[in-house]
């Protein structure tokens, strides 16, 4: 089974690990994906924070990590993200205030199962 850290990103517009069996940290690489629309990582064992290299995902639709083990603030450059249609962070470790969300396109966002205040 391939691994996120030793792949090769070649521009991908979709990259689904859904319940794959991965686990450590998220790789800072996925954020150099400029075209990638769809993230699909949920159901793993990602620990930590989401990486700082994700507020270039400019082209991002859904985004998707729901049931891994993520911690921290949910950063607020996801607000940045202007083609996001559906944003799911259920079921992790986030903390914290959420981010101010004006996103137009914006119909699904799901924070549940979290430390949020």
């Amino acid at each position: 089974m391939p691994t996120l850290s030793r792949m090769s990103m070649v521009s991908p517009s979709t990259l689904w690990f859904l319940d794959a069996g991965m686990d450590r940290h998220i790789p800072e690489k996925l954020g150099k994906c400029k075209s990638l629309k769809i993230l699909d990582i949920s159901f793993n064992s990602f620990l930590g924070p989401l990486p700082d290299t994700f507020r270039s995902l400019e082209s991002i639709g859904s985004f998707i990590v729901e049931g891994n083990h993520l911690s921290g603030p949910v950063p607020t450059w996801i607000s940045n993200w202007k083609h996001a249609n559906s944003i799911r962070l259920s079921e992790n470790q986030f903390s914290g205030k959420l981010p101010s969300l004006k996103l137009e396109y914006l119909t699904t966002f799901f924070a549940d199962a979290n430390q949020l205040s």
